[in-house]
């Protein structure tokens, strides 16, 4: 949708922008992820994006050409 690779645990859905910035939705009162809610809630990105970092980093590269 965005381009951004995104997390989701339950009614959150974390995404890291182009900025690098962390941007969290709830999804339950935030279908169309318009309020970004991580300055209210700063713990909750960092636990999935600590999971995926490590995932991420047992990954084989992804070829880039022949």
């Amino acid at each position: 949708m965005r381009g951004e690779p995104a997390l989701r645990r339950g009614d959150w859905t974390s995404y890291r922008g182009r900025s690098g910035k962390d941007q969290l939705f709830q999804l339950a009162h935030d279908q169309r992820e318009q309020a970004d809610r991580s300055a209210a809630e700063p713990e909750l990105p960092a636990e999935p994006r600590a999971s995926w970092e490590r995932t991420d980093a047992g990954l084989l590269p992804y070829p880039t050409g022949s």
